[in-house]
């Protein structure tokens, strides 16, 4: 799937692997291929992390995510990522108020 902004801009392109319908976990080949279609002029960066596996390219344009559980691969762009957030912190912030 992929996800533009109002400028019909690619910023989201999100990647699954279905086996008889049923999700199934993209392979360390599989994700490095995702990463060097996706990689531009630059090159990608892996952070340390516990249970997803996080890249930044090295121009910080983008950044690519891989959710173990969810069985799927993200690479989005740093104007997408900052979207997210920003709408994560405004529900945030509505969930306290009045305490």
């Amino acid at each position: 799937m992929i996800g533009f902004d109002a400028k019909n801009k690619a910023e989201v392109l999100l990647f699954k692997k279905f086996e008889s319908n049923i999700p199934v976990p993209l392979s360390d080949v599989e994700q490095d291929g995702l990463l060097k279609a996706n990689k531009s002029n630059s090159t990608w960066t892996k952070s340390n992390t516990f249970s997803d596996a996080e890249w930044t390219r090295d121009d910080g344009i983008a950044f690519a995510y891989y959710y173990h559980l969810k069985c799927f691969f993200s690479v989005v762009t740093k104007e997408y990522a900052l979207k997210c957030k920003a709408a994560q912190d405004a529900k945030e912030r509505k969930g306290i108020e009045g305490f």
